[in-house]
């Protein structure tokens, strides 16, 4: 009998200790819970080890220090508690997401996949789960496994949007659709709060634009266009005539059309030509209708980070259906990119001119040096200066022209651009006029906006644009003042 209650009592002492030191547990486990959610890691880790000394092998304890870990960055730690948490209880709340967490962290992106897209399929709606599960997907190369958990976390979660939908353009770009891609990263572009993805996405579109650039070696470009003119004059799309304007106001459309063919592509040397062609019809003043026909004959030799290249463009030009000027113009120009956002380069434009006026037929001779600057993500700044020396045969129409254009681009929200450009032209004159008994001075500018948008797919464009254009001379026949405002919609293709 005494026997008997000597053991009770014996197994009452143990039972009492046991229960002392779990109760002590759980106070640390607490203690160190409450402390992880203040952010105070230190003390959270010191109660962790002091629960897990009362129960080293309770699954709760080792998940704790666990997700310490993985908040203070010590993932392999952080792997081995919570693995051996879960071998223990597989069922506690958030074991599987943090464990499936710390595989992806130490790369083991099998693991993580399988415990979080399990986690996935039972709840669609944590989206952090079907989140990582396309990046772990991703980093398998799994690309149209993780498309699927990109396309959901982007729709449900504001937060992961921008970069569910870089993931998912990438993961387009390498199962062969280029169109969605583009989408993918235009939203980017246009959406995300990161400076980097922003420019990370605006290179995706860039490299995807000229990839399909490069795989035709054709292009074709066709603008139409309606404009009001309120001084109707000579303005070809590439040229700067001695403008002639007659003082009135007319409607205008607009034809320009643009070709371009590479015969010959082949490590970085291309050869080509094309042939664009510009029309306008004024309503009343007839007599100023303009056709353009501009042929082209180019080469190109890339060698990174340099672009040389050669043009070669015979033009004929028509006023009112009458033959007006004969052109050839050869251009060589050079390019270097000198980083990811800035394009310097420098041409000689030689042009020989023909002109049914034989007294101002001579030749041109210019130098010009320009600027690319792509300043952000959404907004690219051009800038040209040059100097060009213009001979006649008759001696009063030689003159030495200094011209400068700068131009802004900014890309708006919806697929939208914003361009606004100015241009400035000194031209001084050789010889004195006999009937103003002095030489001639201008001094011209222009200002123009305009704003484009995509219509239903991107190759198809709306624009409205407005310009304005002064020349000042010291001879007043030679002034003018000119507005003009239109709409055009083009295509390329």
């Amino acid at each position: 009998m005494l026997r008997y209650l000597f053991m009770t009592l014996v197994l009452l002492l143990f039972s009492i200790q046991a229960a002392a030191q779990t109760s002590a547990g759980r106070i640390w486990y607490d203690l160190g819970v409450f402390a992880l959610d203040a952010g105070e890691y230190e003390k959270a880790e010191n109660y962790a080890h002091r629960a897990l000394d009362a129960d080293e092998d309770n699954p709760e304890y080792q998940h704790l220090l666990g997700k310490i870990h993985l908040n203070t960055e010590r993932y392999e730690k952080a792997r081995s508690r919570l693995k051996k948490a879960y071998q223990t209880d597989p069922s506690l709340y958030g074991l599987k997401y943090d464990l499936g967490y710390a595989c992806y962290k130490t790369s083991d992106f099998e693991r993580a996949a399988q415990l979080l897209t399990e986690i996935a399929g039972d709840d669609p709606s944590n989206v952090p789960a079907v989140y990582y599960s396309g990046i772990c997907l991703f980093n398998l190369d799994r690309f149209d496994d993780a498309l699927p958990y990109f396309i959901d976390s982007a729709e449900k979660s504001p937060n992961a949007s921008a970069n569910s939908r870089y993931y998912a353009g990438i993961c387009y770009v390498k199962t062969g659709n280029s169109g969605k891609a583009l989408e993918m990263f235009e939203y980017v572009r246009e959406n995300a709060d990161s400076k980097n993805l922003k420019e990370s996405a605006d290179k995706w579109i860039d490299a995807l634009k000229s990839r399909d650039r490069g795989d035709k070696p054709y292009y074709l470009f066709l603008k139409l266009g309606f404009q009001y003119d309120d001084n109707v004059g000579l303005d070809p799309p590439d040229r700067d005539f001695d403008k002639e304007f007659n003082e009135e106001d007319d409607w205008m459309s607009t034809v320009f059309f643009s070709s371009g063919w590479d015969f010959f592509k082949r490590n970085g040397l291309i050869f080509g030509g094309g042939y664009n062609h510009y029309q306008s019809w004024y309503l009343d003043t007839n007599e100023y209708n303009l056709t353009a026909s501009m042929f082209r004959l180019y080469s190109s030799y890339a060698m990174q980070p340099f672009v040389l290249s050669l043009e070669y463009s015979p033009s004929a030009y028509r006023v009112d259906n009458e033959a007006f000027l004969t052109s050839h113009r050869i251009k060589p120009s050079a390019a270097w990119k000198m980083s990811e956002n800035i394009e310097v380069g420098a041409y000689y434009r030689f042009t020989n001119n023909d002109y049914e006026d034989n007294e101002r037929d001579g030749n041109a001779n210019g130098m010009f040096l320009n600027l690319t600057w792509k300043a952000a993500v959404d907004f690219k700044v051009f800038a040209e200066a040059g100097y060009e020396k213009t001979s006649a045969d008759y001696d009063i129409y030689a003159n030495d022209l200094f011209e400068a254009n700068l131009i802004a681009t900014y890309e708006l929200p919806l697929k939208t651009s914003l361009r606004v450009a100015g241009h400035t032209a000194n031209r001084r004159y050789d010889e004195t006029i006999p009937e103003y008994d002095t030489s001639r001075e201008d001094d011209g500018f222009s200002i123009s906006a305009s704003l484009s948008h995509n219509l239903i797919v991107d190759w198809l464009k709306a624009e409205l644009m407005y310009e304005y254009s002064e020349n000042r001379s010291n001879i007043d026949h030679y002034d003018y003042k000119r507005n003009l405002a239109g709409i055009s919609i083009s295509g390329v293709y």
